[in-house]
């Protein structure tokens, strides 16, 4: 059997026959988007700050009392990333905010990392509301430093940028989901569309090699 296949023409003619189906079924995708991510899904703010952490030494005319500064500093702001996160350090951070706020309720908004191989860390707080963001971030700001330092005994930690209030969400807004659902269901229907053409066209080549095989039959018989 030979392979059936559409031609750009009747592929065009295949969606464009169905483009009602098309066309309802991204409205439709791009308003399950719309409700997804507005209702279900709210869009996310992140407030950032920094902390720089550094050694008594470091800036030393001395190459080996410098570099074994730089060293410790570095070993302690990986200490502080640890601790930024810690019980102790997030109550604080909490008890600023709300009396009934705890560790628990902020851990999942929180993390903070190195900033490249330096002794530099940077600190996000991600909420649904961002003043309430830039508040977490700038409480953690304003506790870790001084109890960071109670806990190591040793270094400096200062404030390098506070977090500022965020403009754009982080995650997709409600119209920016709806249109990305329309477009991928609406390229879907449109592929449902074209197989829909092609196995129209597969049956058409079948029935009419069946009315060819009938007439050829007939007309042996007639021969006979």
């Amino acid at each position: 059997m030979e392979d059936v296949h559409l031609t750009p023409r009747e592929l065009l003619r295949a969606i464009i026959r169905r483009l009602h189906w098309v066309l309802l079924a991204a409205i439709l995708g791009g308003m399950f988007g719309f409700c997804l991510c507005r209702f279900w899904l709210p869009p996310q703010y992140t407030a950032t700050g920094s902390l720089y952490v550094s050694i008594p030494g470091s800036e030393s005319a001395d190459p080996g009392t410098a570099s074994a500064a730089l060293t410790a500093a570095h070993k302690l702001a990986k200490t502080c990333l640890v601790l930024l996160e810690s019980d102790r350090v997030l109550d604080l951070a909490a008890q600023q905010l709300a009396p009934d706020c705890t560790a628990e309720d902020l851990r999942p908004m929180v993390s903070a990392s190195c900033l490249g191989d330096t002794e530099a860390l940077s600190i996000s707080v991600s909420h649904r509301d961002p003043q309430t963001a830039t508040l977490l971030a700038n409480a953690i700001l304003d506790t870790a430093p001084a109890e960071i330092l109670r806990i190591v005994h040793t270094g400096r930690i200062e404030v390098v940028d506070r977090a500022v209030l965020p403009v754009q969400p982080d995650a997709p807004t409600p119209w920016h989901a709806a249109a990305l659902a329309a477009c991928i269901t609406g390229f879907s229907a449109g592929l449902a569309a074209a197989l829909a053409g092609f196995r129209e066209k597969r049956k058409h080549i079948a029935r009419l090699r069946r009315r060819v095989y009938v007439d050829h039959g007939v007309t042996e018989g007639r021969a006979d």
